[in-house]
C-alpha cells in the first residue's frame, strides 16, 4: 500500500468515525412514524392526527421519501442500522466534496476533514443529512465540468438530481441556489475578462442555465407540486418564532468548543484565498460571503458553508503554496516515488489497525444506543403514562420529545414539526415553558390536566411550589405532573 493510499484510507475512516452516531435527533421518531404512515396510507397532506392541538391542520411531509427509507432501515436493524445507513450517506456527502477538491489526497483530504469536523454537531440519523449529500452531488458535477474533467452534458445530470432531492428534502432549492451562485460568479468573471484558474465559458454557462431551468421545473415532480417551491422560504426564512424555539436555528455560540472548528474554518478559508498566488474567483467571494453570513446568523447552516468552503478552501491551499519545492507533492501531481517493500507492509499493517480501531469504535458509539434513547427521551416516563391510563390526555410537554410522544402513540401539545404549528402557536406555547406571566393560559385553553417535562427544568421548579399541581412520577430526566383540585 503506498502512502497515498494509507492516506486517502485514513482520510475515509476517520470521517467514517465522525459520521457513525447513536440516533438521537429528537425528530426521528416523527420521522419514522411518517414512514409507517406513508407505506399504509401515502403521502399525507394534513396532521393524521397526532397532535391534539391543531389536529389535521394541513402539513407539508417534505421529507417523505426519506421517511419510507428511514422506517425500512429500522424495520430490519433498528436504531443501530440507522445509525450505521447514515454513518454511510454522510461519509458518501464528504467523498464527493473530497472528489470536488483540487489537490487529492492532501490538500483536498485537509479541507475534507477540516469540513467534517466543523459539521460534527449536526451528523446524525436524520433528513437534513441527504442536504449535504445532494449539495456535495451538485457541487462535484459542475466543479468536474469547470476544470475540463467532464464534458457539459453532465450538467444534465442536475435536474436528476433535484427530482429526487424533491422527494427527499425541501432543501432542494439549496441545490438551485448553488447553481445560480456558479452561473452568476463565472459570468461576472468572463464580462470583466479577469483572470481565473477554473471556470465555464459561456458555452458551458449556457448548458448550466438550461440545466437549471430542467431543475427548476423537475422539482415538480413531488407529491405536493408547486407548493415545495415555496416551502423553504415559508418556513425557514420568515420564522421568528423558529428560530427562538429552536437551539440550531440561533447563531453559533462560541462558548462551546466544537464552534470554534467552524469558526477556525471560515478564517482559515479566508486567509487561504488572501494570501492564495492564484486568482480568486467571484464564484468563490460570492459562495463565501453569502454562506458565512448565513452560518453566523443559523448553526444550522453550517453545513451548507462546510459544502461550498471545502473545494474553495483547497484550491486556495494550493495557491497559498505554489512554487514551493514541495508544492507537487501537496497537490498529488509529483509521481509517487519508490516504496520498499517493508515500508508497503507497515502501510497495510497501519491502514489495518485503523480500521479494526473505526470498527471499535463504531461498535462502541452504537452499543450504547438503547441507553442513548432512555438518557434523551422519557421512555420510562411514557411508560408510566401508558400504565396508568394517562397516554390518550391532553398532556403538555417539552418541545423536543414531541416526535417521540408521536413515535409512541401519545397526541402530542407540539412537535418537531413546527411549520405545521406555526410562528403563533410556537409563540403561545412558549409562554408556559419560559414560565411568562401568563403561563397558564395555554393550559387552560386545552384543557391540559397532565405536564410531562424535564426533571432539571424551571417548569418542574414552578410546578412544584404551585399546590394546583401534584407530582405523581419522576426520575433522573423526566417528571410527570398531575393537575388536582385547588385548596379551600
Amino acid at each position: 500500500m503506498s502512502t497515498r493510499q494509507l492516506f486517502t484510507f485514513l482520510l475515509f475512516a476517520a470521517m467514517f468515525a465522525f459520521a457513525v452516531r447513536a440516533p438521537q435527533d429528537p425528530d426521528l421518531w416523527w420521522h419514522l412514524k411518517t414512514g409507517a404512515y406513508v407505506l399504509e396510507n401515502g403521502v399525507p397532506h394534513q396532521d393524521p392526527p397526532w397532535s391534539f392541538t391543531v389536529p389535521e391542520s394541513p402539513w407539508t411531509a417534505h421529507e417523505w421519501l426519506t421517511d419510507v427509507l428511514m422506517i425500512g432501515v429500522y424495520r430490519t436493524s433498528g436504531l443501530v442500522g440507522l445509525g450505521l445507513v447514515f454513518g454511510g450517506l454522510i461519509t458518501l456527502a464528504f467523498g464527493l466534496l473530497y472528489l470536488a477538491s483540487e489537490g487529492r489526497p492532501y490538500a483536498a483530504g485537509l479541507a475534507t476533514f477540516w469540513g467534517i469536523a466543523a459539521s460534527l454537531p449536526f451528523l446524525n440519523a436524520r433528513p437534513q443529512m441527504l442536504n449535504i449529500l445532494f449539495g456535495a452531488a451538485v457541487i462535484l458535477v459542475v466543479e468536474q465540468v469547470r476544470r475540463r474533467a467532464w464534458d457539459e452534458r453532465w450538467l444534465f445530470a442536475l435536474p436528476l438530481i433535484t427530482v429526487l432531492w424533491a422527494n427527499m428534502h425541501g432543501g432542494f432549492l439549496l441545490g438551485l441556489a448553488i447553481m445560480g451562485v456558479y452561473l452568476a460568479g463565472d459570468a461576472l468573471q468572463l464580462y470583466f475578462r479577469e483572470e481565473v484558474h477554473d471556470g465555464l465559458d459561456w458555452r458551458q454557462l449556457g448548458f448550466l442555465l438550461l440545466a437549471a431551468g430542467a431543475s427548476f421545473l423537475s422539482a415538480l415532480a413531488n407529491p405536493y407540486g408547486a407548493e415545495m417551491w415555496t416551502y423553504a422560504i415559508r418556513t425557514t426564512l420568515t420564522s421568528e418564532a423558529m428560530r427562538e424555539a429552536i437551539t440550531e436555528w440561533q447563531s453559533p455560540d462560541f462558548h462551546i468548543w466544537y464552534f470554534w472548528i467552524f469558526g477556525f474554518m471560515v478564517m482559515g478559508t479566508w486567509l487561504a484565498m488572501v494570501f492564495s498566488r492564484r486568482p480568486v474567483s467571484w464564484t468563490d467571494i460570492l459562495f463565501m460571503v453569502g454562506t458565512s453570513f448565513a452560518a453566523y446568523q443559523s448553526s444550522r447552516n453550517i453545513p451548507i458553508f462546510v459544502l461550498v468552503a471545502v473545494p474553495v478552501l483547497s484550491r486556495h491551499l494550493l495557491g497559498v503554496f505554489l512554487g514551493r519545492s514541495w508544492y507537487p507533492t501537496f497537490a498529488g501531481t509529483r509521481p509517487p516515488g519508490y516504496l520498499r517493500p517493508p515500508l508497503k507492509r507497515l502501510n497495510l499493517f497501519v491502514a489495518v489497525l485503523a480500521a479494526a480501531g473505526m470498527l471499535l469504535f463504531a461498535v462502541r458509539e452504537l452499543g450504547d444506543t438503547d441507553q442513548v434513547v432512555r438518557d434523551s427521551f422519557p421512555v420510562a416516563a411514557v411508560d408510566y403514562l401508558e400504565d396508568q391510563g394517562l397516554n390518550r390526555a391532553g398532556i403538555f410537554h417539552e418541545y423536543d420529545w414531541g416526535g417521540y410522544l408521536i413515535w409512541r402513540g401519545v397526541p402530542t401539545f407540539i412537535d418537531g414539526r413546527a411549520d405545521m404549528y406555526g410562528d403563533d402557536f410556537i409563540y403561545f406555547y412558549m409562554q408556559t415553558n419560559t414560565r411568562a406571566a401568563d403561563w397558564e393560559e395555554p393550559l387552560e385553553r386545552y384543557q391540559v390536566d397532565t405536564i410531562l417535562t424535564r426533571t432539571e427544568g424551571g417548569l418542574a421548579v414552578l410546578l412544584d411550589l404551585d399546590e394546583r399541581w401534584q407530582l405523581t412520577y419522576e426520575d433522573p430526566l423526566a417528571r410527570i405532573y398531575r393537575r388536582v383540585a385547588p385548596p379551600e
